[in-house]
């Protein structure tokens, strides 16, 4: 059954992160579910279903003198929200909350920890996700990309830059199905999304992609 943990956290300093900062926190989540659990964190790392999902770090920010940096602010409280979809969601559930609640581990970042001051939790079938999407009366998703975003094409090395509805809704199916229980699995075409899912973007900036060969 799907799971959502929201995490209250305060830096034990001021410091510096990146503006993309989903790399540094989903690794510091790893390092805390390994200490728990070696076999749900690798579970969790190799598995080819994305077992969990991260929102991004909400709270106010100070201002960085480093580019693409924003910093925390040791006076300030941030949320973070962690999506679980994988079939061993108890495991992977049990291997979060452990070291962050009973141990009272940090989240540690590259140049800083964050401490968890609160953790709640709350579960939705995936039959109640189906029912209250049906009770929508005017349905639609707001899409907010703050960072270049890449969705890869199917299963080849191709990646779609700056990706329209198709490869957007195609990606969401993708996932929906790889996790769902059989019987609400859901078999639509890529062309029946490009006809009947309607864009509407509301506004469009270019970045500058800095990019290191390793």
């Amino acid at each position: 059954m799907p799971q959502k943990i929201t995490l209250i956290l305060r830096p034990e300093s001021g410091f510096d992160i990146p503006y993309s900062d989903g790399y540094q926190l989903y690794s510091s989540l790893l390092g805390i579910m390994q200490e728990a659990d070696e076999t749900a964190a690798s579970h969790t790392h190799d598995s080819p279903i994305s077992s969990i999902s991260l929102g991004p770090l909400e709270g106010k920010f100070l201002h960085s003198h480093r580019s693409r940096h924003k910093a925390v602010d040791p006076n300030e409280r941030y949320n973070l929200k962690i999506g679980i979809t994988d079939p061993k969601e108890v495991e992977i559930f049990r291997s979060i909350i452990q070291p962050l609640v009973l141990r009272e581990r940090n989240l540690r970042l590259e140049r800083g920890d964050l401490r968890a001051e609160e953790v709640s939790s709350s579960t939705a079938s995936f039959q109640d996700i189906v029912k209250s999407a049906g009770e929508v009366k005017n349905p639609y998703l707001d899409f907010e990309f703050k960072s270049p975003v890449c969705i890869q094409y199917r299963n080849s090395k191709v990646i779609e830059m700056f990706p329209h509805r198709e490869a957007v809704f195609h990606s969401l199916l993708s996932k929906w199905n790889s996790v769902c229980p059989e019987e609400l699995r859901m078999n639509i075409e890529r062309d029946e999304m490009a006809r009947y899912i309607v864009e509407k973007p509301l506004a469009y900036d270019t970045h500058s992609v800095v990019v290191n060969t390793v």
